[in-house]
Formats: structure tokens, C-alpha cells, sequence
């Protein structure tokens, strides 16, 4: 037996034909009371072994270099990238460190790709959009900053890059997208994906520090990964 989560135009016939089985048995297994009446997200219990129908899915982690080595072991077999929270960039284009070989040991043994991840983290902890606007509107500093990541993804074997800038200024919308596609021009020649974190937005001209530069249409032409911060 398995789990079937209903979906949108989903019938109790059309799914007992995806499953090979019969309307009456699987109003029997779920004790239906009205066949003729599902609802989207319905568990439905079926018939046959999950493997048959698992569909496949991509899981990201972010985590932090002090994260416990129980719960990676636990875990990592869940996750396809696993991002090393965080390098976060300076206003002259570096990268602050962190110990982060530990996790990519990890990421590599549970046959998940670890990504060089880089923010707007400012020296206080919180994300800076001052400090997001001096890297992204100067391309000198772009250019050391991406020789910094290609520095850290050969020394330390990064499989790709993620990038995860947030609380941008509005302003600064085109000159973020302009930077992700310099990113994906810079990496990709190397064989390395690229990923962004974009905010959960309702629509495209949703207002408010944290969406207004996150561009959708833009992230999902330049980069090869989106990550809806959920």
C-alpha cells in the first residue's frame, strides 16, 4: 500500500486507473462515504508498492558549520545540494571564511553536491543592503568577488555556487540580475551551477525591500536553480 495526495482534477476513477485498481476498492480501503466528492490534498490510501509512483523532487539545506554530526548523518540522504551557511562578501569583493570543510566531507558521502554559498551578510549578522549595492553596482569588485568563489570552489571541490543576497534595494533590481547572469557566465565554462534564493512573492510587482529586487523572470533564465525562501 501507499499514500496518493489528491490534486486538482484528479477522480476517484482517473486515479483507480492510474493505480490499476477499481473505484470500489478504493472507496472501500479510504471508507468513502461519496466517491464523486475528493478534495485537493486528500490522503488516499492504494494499492501497490511506493516505489512505483514516488515522483522525484530536489531538496536544498542551508546549514550552519555547527550543526551536529548526528544530524547530518540523519539527513543527508533527503538532500540533493547542501549550501554551507554562509561566505558572506565584503565591499571589496572577498569572502569571510568559515570552517565549512567538515560539511563538505558530508555533502560528498551522502552523495550530495555541496554549494559555495555567498550573502550580504553584514560584520553584525543581519543581511546588509548597503553593502549589497556597493558589490553590485561596481563591477571591479564583481569581478574579484567571482575570482574569490572560483578561488573557493577549486580549493575546497565545491560542486556549484549559490547565491542567497537578501533586503536588496529596490533600485538595485537589474544590477542583481546583471550579477547572477555575470555569475552564470563566470561559472558555468567551469561545469558549475548556479543558484539563487529568491522571497516567496504573490506576484511580480509585489512591493516591500524583501521581494522587490528578487526579479523571477530574470533568476530563472541566468541561473540554472531557484530556491523559494519558505
Amino acid at each position: 500500500m501507499q499514500i496518493y495526495i489528491v490534486r486538482a482534477g484528479d477522480s476517484l476513477y482517473a486515479i483507480a486507473r492510474r493505480f490499476g485498481t477499481s473505484v470500489e476498492e478504493l472507496t472501500r480501503l479510504n471508507q468513502i462515504a461519496d466517491p464523486s466528492r475528493l478534495v485537493i490534498g486528500q490522503s488516499l490510501i492504494v494499492p501497490g508498492p511506493a516505489e512505483d509512483v514516488r515522483e522525484q523532487i530536489e531538496v536544498n539545506a542551508y546549514v550552519y558549520p555547527t550543526v551536529p554530526e548526528t544530524v547530518l548523518t540523519e539527513t543527508m540522504p533527503y538532500f540533493t545540494t547542501l549550501c554551507p551557511f554562509s561566505h558572506s562578501v565584503t565591499a571589496e569583493g572577498e569572502l569571510r571564511p568559515i570552517a565549512d570543510e567538515r560539511l563538505i566531507r558530508a555533502a560528498y558521502a551522502g552523495q550530495t553536491a555541496p554549494l559555495l554559498t555567498i550573502t550580504n551578510l553584514g560584520e553584525t549578522g543581519g543581511f546588509s543592503s548597503d553593502l549589497a549595492h556597493t558589490v553590485l553596482t561596481d563591477e571591479g569588485v564583481q569581478a574579484r568577488l567571482l575570482d574569490n568563489v572560483v578561488s573557493q570552489i577549486r580549493e575546497k571541490d565545491y560542486y556549484g555556487l549559490n547565491i542567497n543576497f537578501e533586503y536588496i534595494y529596490p533600485f538595485d533590481r537589474d544590477s542583481y540580475s546583471q550579477f547572477v547572469k555575470r555569475a552564470a557566465e563566470r561559472l558555468h565554462p567551469l561545469g558549475c551551477p548556479v543558484s539563487t534564493a529568491i522571497a516567496p512573492k504573490e506576484g511580480a510587482d509585489q512591493q516591500g525591500l524583501l521581494y522587490t529586487a528578487h526579479d523571477y523572470e530574470a533568476h530563472g533564465k541566468y541561473a540554472d536553480r531557484v530556491i523559494l525562501m519558505t
